[in-house]
This record gives C-alpha cells, sequence and structure tokens, in this order.
C-alpha cells in the first residue's frame, strides 16, 4: 500500500515539475527512490534488515537499529538517513546551491 502511494506522489511531482514553466527557475527533482535502490537495498543484506528495529505490537526495540532500514513502519534508521543525506549532499553539489535553496529570502 505505502509502496503504492508512493510512487503515485511522486509520479505527480514530476509531473507537476515538468508543468512548471519560469525563465529565471530551474527545478531539479532528488529522487530518493532511486537512492534508496542503489545505496540502501544493497548495503543491508541481513535477512531481516527490512523488518522494523522496534516491534510496534510488543514495543521491544532490535539489539542493533544500524543494521536495520527502517526504525518503525515509517521512518529510516540513522544509518539510511546518513545515506540519503549524503546522497542529497552530492546532488546538490551537482546541481548547484540553488537546487536546495532558490535564494532571495
Amino acid at each position: 500500500l505505502f509502496a503504492n502511494i508512493t510512487t503515485d506522489f511522486n509520479a505527480a511531482i514530476v509531473t507537476r515539475v515538468a508543468a512548471f514553466h519560469h525563465p529565471a527557475t530551474v527545478v531539479h527533482v532528488f529522487d530518493v527512490n532511486a537512492v534508496y535502490k542503489h545505496h540502501v537495498f544493497p548495503k543491508f543484506t541481513a535477512p531481516d534488515a527490512s523488518n522494523a528495529c522496534l516491534n510496534a505490537t510488543s514495543l521491544v526495540v532490535c539489539d542493533d537499529p544500524d543494521k536495520h532500514i527502517y526504525w518503525d513502519v515509517f521512518h529510516p534508521t540513522r544509518v539510511v538517513h546518513e545515506v540519503i543525506g549524503r546522497a542529497f549532499a552530492e546532488f546538490v553539489r551537482e546541481h548547484g546551491a540553488s537546487a536546495a535553496y532558490g535564494g532571495g529570502y
């Protein structure tokens, strides 16, 4: 269910960005799904890595959150946030600071 919602939402963003036209503005879309596909999923190979660290039913926390992709059913762990952050920093370096901040404010 969440994968479909995410896919639909991301497609809507790409559609909206493609339709946006302003002579002084260039919009770049950071693809978090690609980061997961190419950098997160290959890094976490433990059999239960895709299971949440926090068991929502028993409220028991796993022994090593850094070996899991998700902290709970929605949120990535610290390690995954770091991977995403590094990928975003590279994205900004490639596309210029204006990709992260429009300026003028």
